[in-house]
């Protein structure tokens, strides 16, 4: 028989008068206990199992330390690069949209793209104590730390080899070049936005008192913990999917080279 638990949140400042009393108690008796715990997600907000390091999202591209003239490297964010080639800047330009990275979703290339993870991680303390009388168990939660973090991988074509451009054509591909580099760095700033992190952790650090109805012998330690886990994962899916429909929007609108001004999308073509 499954045994079932209710249970509510309730901010610690809204209600110190109802619950000062069984918790000054409670210090006399339990101490705190600390834990933590991490949930990653994917850019459409499902759960994974693992994270992929910076740089084996796709083996199939060339991994640098050292970015090419007239990109700038952003911190914290790995980079990939895939092989174009040309006698012209119209010829490179075409290269591009032949080997650019492929959005299954929308069944076209693209000329770059940013590849993202994020994972938010929890350390909490909690205490409680148990009223047999009325069949509940109090815990007071303290979030003592909670970050929301990104793993990010920016992807851009790499010239195999310039010698053949004149200066004219090599000005413009280092134009083109940047221009790609600027929007993932958009996207990636998106991505970081700090008010979605700060949002997240106050959410989180919000929850600082919990009911649970009470059976003798339940696993306490696990039922605060699922909770949190539970809340966790609702905060993380809540600013992952968020993120994503922002980005959704400015790709929408932003001036990306390569993409068709009239149709706004990129060349479609068939995955390799």
């Amino acid at each position: 028989m499954h045994r079932r638990f209710f249970f509510s949140v309730i901010p610690l400042r809204h209600f110190l008068p109802i619950i000062i009393i069984p918790f000054l108690l409670l210090a006399l008796c339990i101490p705190a206990r600390a834990a933590g715990m991490s949930l990653s997600f994917d850019s459409e907000g499902r759960t994974l199992r693992s994270v992929p390091r910076p740089g084996e999202i796709n083996n199939s591209r060339t991994a640098r330390n050292t970015a090419p003239e007239g990109v700038e490297i952003l911190r914290d964010t790995a980079y990939e690069y895939y092989p174009v080639s040309g006698r012209t800047f119209s010829e490179i330009v075409r290269s591009v949209g032949e080997n650019g990275p492929y959005n299954k979703s929308r069944t076209v290339r693209q000329p770059c793209r940013v590849d993202w993870t994020a994972t938010l991680s929890v350390q909490y303390d909690f205490s409680y104590a148990i009223d047999e009388e009325n069949g509940k168990m109090h815990a007071a939660t303290e979030i003592s730390d909670s970050t929301l973090e990104d793993s990010s991988t920016v992807t851009l074509p790499s010239l195999i080899d310039d010698t053949a451009l004149n200066p004219v054509e090599q000005s413009m591909w280092r134009t083109y070049l940047s221009g790609l580099a600027e929007h993932c760095h958009a996207l990636v700033a998106i991505i970081r936005d700090p008010q979605v992190r700060r949002t997240a952790r106050e959410k989180m650090t919000d929850i600082t008192y919990l009911i649970f109805d009470y059976t003798e012998g339940m696993d306490i330690e696990k039922s605060v913990e699922a909770f949190l886990r539970g809340e966790a994962l609702r905060i993380g899916q809540e600013a992952v999917r968020g993120i994503s429909a922002r980005i959704a929007d400015y790709e929408k609108t932003a001036a990306i080279p390569g993409r068709d001004k009239k149709q706004g999308s990129y060349r479609k073509n068939s995955e390799e």
